[in-house]
């Protein structure tokens, strides 16, 4: 019986991971913790290693949740944390990527694994990252217009995009309000309109966390990347020691878990 499948990808700026912006990845990782202390914890880990998917990278978690004793369809819960090594402003490619590698295929054929077609294509994947971290001058336009006409041959409902839940700052919430909304536009967030462009949809799950705004609006761009105070950042924890939960993280893992568990795969 195939897993329920979720992914959730945390927005931010990776190289300013402890700012108003990055919210999104700090709630992530807690949420990953949360859920390895989960009593339907089967197996994984919520370490988030460094991964790569053709010429995207990203920081990845990944564990399987036991079927819910209340469950109708009796299905585990396979959960992916993802965190794109990407400007805020390029994180959907990133996201797109992972996630369309994760999620079961309905309609498109794939090569089978450990098939020669599978092999020879990881073999160019690998080819061509080995070529760019030696320095050695390769074609990254002919690249980047491969992988857009990869995306953009997925056929259309071939995996549902409610299996994806994004979270991200919100400069019209006061700090640490918490905000779910399904679809919609992107708030202004230059990270989930990037999202929102790659998937060509906006059908799918967000948690909104509130970073209030500056009284002048020309000072938001040196708002969004200055430091979160303790008690921001202590609303997205959980306390793997004394399995405390910030205000945010619970709300937030309620609602990851009511979408994996309850809603349509």
């Amino acid at each position: 019986m195939a897993p329920r499948r979720l992914a959730i990808v945390g927005l931010g700026n990776y190289t300013h991971p402890l700012t108003r912006h990055s919210i999104g990845q700090i709630l992530l990782q807690n949420l990953a913790k949360r859920a390895a202390a989960d009593p339907l914890f089967k197996s994984g880990s919520s370490t988030l290693k460094s991964a790569r998917h053709g010429m995207r990278h990203a920081w990845v978690a990944e564990m399987v949740l036991n079927p819910r004793p209340d469950s109708e369809d009796n299905k585990p819960l396979e959960l992916r944390f993802i965190v794109p090594k990407s400007p805020m402003n390029l994180t959907g490619r990133t996201a797109l990527g992972f996630f369309w590698q994760w999620l079961p295929t309905i309609a498109r054929s794939q090569p089978k694994p450990g098939s020669a077609e599978a092999l020879a294509l990881a073999e160019k994947g690998e080819q061509w990252w080995d070529a760019v971290e030696e320095g050695k001058e390769v074609n990254i336009a002919a690249e980047e217009r491969r992988l857009a006409k990869e995306e953009s041959e997925q056929p259309k409902r071939v995996k549902s995009m409610y299996r994806l839940l994004t979270l991200q700052d919100n400069l019209d919430l006061p700090p640490s309000r918490y905000h779910y909304q399904r679809g919609g536009g992107s708030k202004g967030h230059k990270g989930l309109r990037n999202v929102i462009e790659k998937y060509q949809t906006e059908r799918f799950h967000r948690i909104w966390v509130g970073i209030g705004r500056p009284e002048r609006r020309e000072d938001v761009a040196d708002w969004v990347l200055g430091p979160l105070t303790r008690d921001e950042v202590e609303a997205c924890e959980y306390d793997e020691e004394t399995k405390h939960e910030g205000e945010v993280l619970a709300k937030a893992y309620k609602e990851m878990m009511r979408i994996g568990y309850d809603e349509p795969a």
